[in-house]
């Protein structure tokens, strides 16, 4: 989720550049926004509330294309403050521009926690040594930019133009610590002289050396019964949060104890989960054809099976096999397995048959866990439907979701979004109401602060109602980001959905003592006893930077001590009426007369300016116009005009 290492493939955003390159759909943390403008929405927070973002919207004067569905590019930005920044830039400052296979100039993969990290992908060359760019059939690279500088990450002693140029690009997964120090990613190019098999692999980056992963002393080789390419190929599924240990799925042999693999009725092939660790490879489960006793039923790994590694380097996965003497039940366990092969079984309640459970994630110190289940693993759970649940050793099974009424006809469907890595905050989104605040009858986004629940998204005070979408959270959990076609703030005047951060505060334990009052999360304050906290505001993150260019006419009236100019709203202002303020100057800066405006977008209107000091006759001024939309975003346009005396 946001610990530890960080999921820049399946928890932060690469299935967008899978689904772009492979024809792969979105997962997780992305989602399809219902708009051909912002389409997957990755938002990447780091731990201070800064938002990256990608969009096909031109929300700054620098980037690409005009924004309109046949030409908008997929850009990254970030939004700094009340400013939305480009950041899908070359090394020279300029765009990066779109290579015209997906009109799309990066794609976001990830933010380290500080925010001193960018991580994206793009078919364009950003170094010299990135020698696959410019297939006509387009080839994409991962990068991370820091300090201002960029290095390329997928690479290796054999990079270089190849035979299939959509081999980098065919990723379904990138991971990297926190300090940047290792970073695992998958392809299909050989990258290192190892790599034979010709078919998609797992590789790390540390240091600037390229190892491969994916493959052991006894690794399959091509037979009459696996011809390449029907040689298995592996699924990167996570790493420990130091990133030391990595972990992945495969039907392929590659150690000496793998007995053997036979394909289950449907065809496919039951898998292991292995574990690498500086070279050194470890099988952690334990598979086996038909008939042959414990572990005999078919078994097939994934990045949905596997919760994630805790800080020691052990790693929590659900099986439906039995893994351990002590499993003679034949529904799903839960199993937490050390690098040295050593496996622990999580016992689940008894749960009827056909009941589902999916394991979510773990937190840091591998004490506590999170998973959904559509059986009774509680008592207070009284349904059928499926809910979200966590375990620790001290407390056992607590319901995370409590039910609450719907809107009619509308089932209580239930998500999570977010884990902190301490396993205390949870975010999820339901179409249940948990709260009086929740008034709206449409989906939304709770928190769940180790036992007590918050409403995220707010309903909108008026207009249109929809309901929120999960879009990610900062690792440190304080920070949430959710989209909907609401308009919660003002300046948010477009039919399209867009994407809003809520700050939930700072957990209690990491206050600072006050004594002198009560701190105040939303401000992040002290404010005096008895004074009450302002309620929390949702921040527009999609938000443009372009600043409106206010155009004024060559001309104007004078009449009665008062001057009146003809002044113009550009038409793609998006962010509500222009509004401010023009001044009549002299040659040496005095201010003649004043005024105000607010004029609608791609409207022209007459605004009246008075002054003490106008000519009674007919003279030309420099006229200051500063203009600004309800974002906030300001320009200042200066011209000469003529006023006229009308008698």
């Amino acid at each position: 989720m946001s610990w530890g290492g960080r999921w820049i493939g399946k928890w932060l955003g690469l299935a967008a550049l899978a689904a772009a390159f492979a024809g792969a759909p979105a997962a997780s943390a992305s989602f399809d926004c219902g708009t051909a403008l912002v389409r997957h929405c990755e938002v990447q927070l780091d731990d201070s509330g800064r938002a990256w973002f990608q969009s096909y919207e031109k929300l700054t004067e620098d980037a690409l294309g005009d924004g309109t569905l046949h030409g908008g590019i997929w850009q990254i930005y970030e939004r700094v403050g009340n400013q939305t920044v480009l950041v899908s830039k070359r090394p020279d400052g300029t765009p990066i521009p779109s290579e015209g296979n997906y009109r799309s100039a990066a794609f976001l993969l990830g933010v380290s926690p500080d925010g001193s990290r960018v991580y994206f992908g793009t078919e364009a060359s950003l170094v010299p040594e990135d020698g696959d760019a410019g297939h006509a059939d387009g080839s994409s690279d991962v990068y991370v930019r820091a300090n201002g500088a960029y290095s390329l990450l997928t690479t290796g002693p054999l990079d270089g133009p190849f035979a299939n140029p959509n081999a980098t690009s065919g990723s379904h997964a990138v991971w990297a610590s926190d300090d940047g120090q290792y970073v695992y990613f998958e392809t299909g190019q050989a990258l290192v002289p190892e790599d034979w098999d010709g078919t998609s692999d797992v590789y790390q980056r540390a240091n600037g050396v390229t190892r491969l992963v994916s493959t052991g002393p006894d690794e399959t080789k091509p037979t009459a019964e696996w011809p390449y390419p029907m040689i298995p190929q592996p699924r990167f599924l996570g790493a420990s949060p130091d990133g030391a240990t990595a972990y992945f799925s495969t039907a392929a042999h590659l150690t000496a104890e793998d007995s053997g693999k036979s394909p289950s009725e449907s065809g496919q092939l039951s898998n292991d989960i292995f574990a690498w660790r500086d070279g050194v490879l470890r099988r952690l489960t334990r598979t086996a054809p038909p008939g042959e006793g414990p572990g005999s039923v078919f078994e097939s790994f994934d990045p949905y099976s596997f919760a994630g590694a805790a800080e020691e380097g052990s790693a929590y996965f659900i099986a439906n096999s039995a893994q351990t003497p002590d499993d003679a039940n034949p529904g799903p366990d839960i199993y937490r397995a050390s690098f040295d092969g050593a496996l622990e079984r999580v016992a689940l309640p008894g749960l009827p048959a056909g009941a589902f459970v999916g394991l979510e994630t773990v937190s840091r110190d591998g004490t506590r866990f999170f998973l959904r289940s559509n059986g009774a693993l509680t008592p207070e759970d009284q349904d059928d439907e499926l809910d979200i649940y966590t375990w620790s050793a001290a407390a056992g099974f607590r319901l995370v979701t409590p039910r609450g009424p719907t809107a009619a006809g509308k089932e209580e469907e239930v998500t999570l979004c977010e884990v902190t890595g301490d396993g205390e905050r949870a975010y999820f989104r339901t179409w249940g109401r948990l709260l009086p605040q929740d008034t709206d009858g449409l989906a939304d986004i709770y928190e769940w602060r180790n036992g007590a629940i918050s409403l995220v998204s707010p309903a909108a005070s008026a207009g249109r109602q929809s309901g929120a979408f999960c879009a990610g959270a900062s690792p440190n959990g304080r920070f949430i980001a959710f989209s909907t076609y609401e308009e919660l703030v003002p300046g948010d005047d477009d039919v399209d959905v867009d994407i809003y951060v809520m700050d939930m505060g700072v957990p209690a334990a990491q206050r600072a003592p006050r004594p002198t009052g009560r701190f105040d999360a939303f401000t992040s304050r002290d404010r005096p006893i008895g004074v009450k906290r302002k309620q929390r505001r949702p921040r527009l993150i999609t938000a443009e930077s372009i600043a409106p260019l206010m155009t004024v006419a060559r001309t104007g009236v004078l009449r009665d001590g008062v001057a009146r100019l003809r002044l113009r709203c550009p038409r793609a202002e998006r962010s509500g009426p222009c509004h401010g303020k023009v001044k009549l100057l002299t040659g040496k800066g005095r201010v003649l007369a004043s005024g105000s405006f607010r004029i609608p977008a791609g409207r022209r209107a007459s605004v009246a300016l008075k002054g003490q000091a106008l000519p009674e006759r007919s003279f030309r001024s420099r006229v200051r116009v500063r203009g600004a939309d309800l974002l906030g975003n300001r320009r200042t346009v200066t011209a000469t005009v003529k006023l006229r005396r009308a008698g």
